[in-house]
């Protein structure tokens, strides 16, 4: 292997790790070390598919055209490995938004029926689905075997979401008998019917958006690799040094145009 094709891997390496791992890592002073689990969680299967896919095409690049080829097709797929990554995360943040919100639509339900919070949770639990009703259904076993505050606090931690949180708070608090848990319930349902309107509002004009941007990538593929394939001439320029330059700036461009967008985007899901 040249220094050529050892300095593009290096380059591509680096803009690879930019483009799909854009989130700031988390001072170790503040947050603490980091379990087992929450490490498990970090890198996930889809994260490393996201940086799978552009290592794979920057070698397969190099390999079969030459580094700035390589280099190329390293940041397209970076751009289209991140932009589905925020449209799944958009989707995700959509389901468990609506889940949060059927649970807490229960909860205020029972709230004037139910004698007990106990009760309330057991009967609102089985009416939610996905994450958040497994997660709600083992809190509503666990509350008739061991303490309520211990349960929520492990749904909470079991669901990872800012209303999950206020909803374990609420319930402590009603168990303890130190509010009148059914209008702070009926407020709580509000919250989490609003939080998932929004959720849907961000997938339907940004989340779509993501897969606009994946469409345009493959297309632009598309027409280098059939101009290069249909024209002998074209086809002997593209993978020259010259062609490969060319190339590499346009995906650099396309990289300064995409980031800012996509950045922005997966800074609002957070």
């Amino acid at each position: 292997m040249d220094a050529e094709a050892v300095t593009a891997i290096a380059g591509g390496l680096a803009m690879i790790a930019v483009l799909v791992w854009p989130a700031r890592p988390r001072a170790a002073a503040r947050f603490g070390v980091h379990s087992t689990g929450a490490l498990a969680r970090q890198v996930s299967p889809a994260r490393l598919v996201a940086v799978a896919v552009p290592v794979a095409a920057l070698v397969a690049g190099i390999v079969i055209y030459g580094a700035g080829i390589g280099l190329a097709a390293a940041v397209i797929a970076a751009l289209a490995s991140w932009a589905l990554a925020i449209r799944s995360r958009s989707a995700l943040n959509v389901a468990e938004a609506t889940q949060i919100a059927q649970f807490t639509s229960g909860l205020a339900n029972q709230a004037t029926v139910a004698p007990t919070v106990v009760e309330a949770i057991k009967d609102a639990a089985p009416l939610v689905a996905g994450r958040v009703g497994k997660a709600a259904r083992t809190m509503a076993e666990e509350v008739w075997i061991g303490s309520l505050p211990e349960a929520a606090d492990r749904f909470a931690a079991t669901v990872r979401r800012p209303l999950a949180s206020m909803c374990a708070n609420v319930l402590v608090e009603a168990h303890a008998g130190g509010i009148q848990w059914a209008q702070l319930v009926n407020i709580l349902d509000t919250e989490a019917a609003e939080a998932a309107e929004t959720a849907r509002h961000f997938h339907r004009h940004v989340g779509r958006m993501m897969g606009q941007i994946v469409t345009t990538l493959l297309m632009a593929v598309a027409v280098i690799a059939l101009t290069g394939l249909l024209a002998e001439t074209a086809g002997a320029w593209l993978v020259s040094t010259d062609g490969q330059t060319v190339l590499l700036a346009a995906a650099a461009l396309l990289g300064l145009l995409h980031v800012w967008v996509l950045g922005r985007a997966q800074r609002e899901l957070k």
